[in-house]
């Protein structure tokens, strides 16, 4: 009997196939296992637990506050309260309104993806393009908001 390449090679795909559905499942076994475990010590030591979960959700809104808090100091620079830190003050960002721009400075090459306000910067700054032809079309918008550090949430999900 002849067996063909594709036969065989079909054949160890199989197997490689059926040995990775085996081991997930034992792995999967083992981790229902010690998750049954840990149900039943949480069970057992009930009280502990209770005053655990208690305490998590006093911590978790503690720490919650007082991430908006210093999310709310303005600075220009990086700062850090205790175990929180946060990130400068996002600068504003120059933006260019489309519709009050003349045609003589859409029809600039390079200004027009949606409207390259850096590009449309360095050309004024060039002397290209004259400031008094944006100045109806720039406005400045806030940045995000500053990124906080700090301890992680408690979280119990079993």
């Amino acid at each position: 009997m002849v067996v063909s390449n594709s036969n065989k090679k079909s054949a160890v795909q199989a197997i490689v196939r059926e040995s990775k559905k085996s081991r997930a499942t034992r792995v999967i076994q083992e981790f229902t296992d010690v998750q049954t475990a840990v149900r039943q010590y949480m069970e057992d030591n009930s009280e502990v637990f209770d005053k655990f979960l208690d305490l998590a959700d006093a911590y978790n809104a503690a720490l919650g506050e007082a991430k908006e808090a210093i999310r709310g100091v303005s600075s220009g620079t990086k700062f850090a309260i205790g175990p929180i830190s946060r990130a400068a003050d996002s600068k504003e960002k120059v933006v260019y309104d489309a519709d009050a721009l003349p045609d003589s400075v859409l029809l600039t090459p390079g200004v027009i993806e949606k409207i390259n306000a850096k590009k449309l910067d360095e050309l004024i700054a060039a002397g290209v393009v004259a400031q008094s032809d944006v100045k109806d079309a720039r406005r400045e918008v806030a940045g995000n908001a500053p990124n906080v550090y700090g301890p992680k949430e408690i979280t119990v999900i079993v």
